[in-house]
């Protein structure tokens, strides 16, 4: 199992474009555990959460990232 937050986003990134949308969001989820995550992970999850029709879980992600950066666009 991976312990670098740079791996864990890596491979969340590879197993949502090959559709492991669960698999993905599994991954950043450990990397916010490990208290490690950036803006990024946040994005991401959201995105996937969004792309799952887990809509309140989706916009609790963009808080979340919101919290970190206020005024990310991107978000």
């Amino acid at each position: 199992q991976y312990t670098d937050p740079a791996a864990l986003m890596l491979s969340a990134r590879v197993m949502a474009t090959q559709g492991m949308r669960g698999e993905a969001k599994s991954m950043i989820q450990r990397v916010i555990e490990m208290r490690r995550a950036g803006l990024d992970a946040y994005r991401m999850l959201g995105l996937l959460e969004f792309e799952m029709r887990n809509l309140t879980a989706a916009l609790n992600a963009v808080d979340q990232g919101l919290a970190i950066s206020p005024n990310d666009e991107q978000l």
